[in-house]
């Protein structure tokens, strides 16, 4: 190696660390970073937490009705603890984003319909990905007494929250037991056509043994 490229390389080493060092970010910029990080946390700590009262609360309703219901010796002898999810009405929540417009069912915990607002038809109508049973979100849940069940014929609470960016969090909880669910967490941000997609269970190790076979038709399906 000669003398021209050996300065050559501790030129440009000086100038990449020129570069980093000239635009490393400020103690300001740090602190706002890291304000930014914790206020995320903070509102997806809030919405879990709404998320898990609301089910709790259409728990005691399920259970209350129950109660009344001729059928449900039956419900619990074919789904057990999770009887009281598989039976209910079918719910529509709309929810709207700047570029999104999206119809969420709490049968299944899914996305119904979803819609692009800025874009339109050949004709000028709205432009509909996907509507009804053209999409489908299903996961097979094995339980501890070895019953068989999938999350597209259960009922879910839901619950939507808007954060200060104006991104939305829709939560589709299955509640079991107490303090014990199955989360699907949808993430929408303001303007952005990617969703994020969660499935959080929370102290479902006494009512699963497992989550698989996951099934879907247009969009992601993911198992965490």
């Amino acid at each position: 190696m000669d003398k021209n490229t050996v300065i050559g390389f501790i030129l440009i080493f000086v100038m990449i660390f020129g570069f980093n060092w000239l635009n490393r970010p400020s103690e300001e910029q740090l602190a706002e970073q890291q304000r930014m990080r914790d206020s995320i946390a903070a509102v997806n700590e809030a919405a879990r937490i709404e998320a898990i009262e609301m089910a709790a609360k259409e728990e005691e309703r399920l259970k209350q009705d129950f109660a009344d219901d001729t059928d449900s010796t039956q419900l619990i002898a074919r789904y057990g603890e999770f009887a009281y999810v598989a039976t209910g009405q079918e719910e529509f929540y709309t929810v709207e984003t700047e570029l999104l417009k999206l119809v969420f069912t709490n049968k299944g915990g899914r996305i119904y319909s979803a819609e692009l607002k800025d874009y339109k038809t050949y004709d000028q109508k709205p432009l509909i990905l996907f509507e009804g049973d053209e999409s489908t979100l299903d996961f097979t849940l094995q339980t501890v007494n070895n019953r068989v069940l999938n999350t597209s014929s259960l009922y879910f609470v839901t619950d939507v929250f808007t954060a200060e960016d104006s991104t939305v969090i829709v939560t589709m909880t299955l509640p079991v037991g107490e303090n014990s669910s199955l989360d699907f967490i949808y993430t929408l941000p303001k303007d952005n056509y990617m969703i994020d997609f969660t499935i959080q269970a929370n102290n479902m190790q006494k009512y699963l043994n497992e989550i698989g076979r996951a099934s879907c038709r247009v969009g992601v399906c993911a198992i965490v």
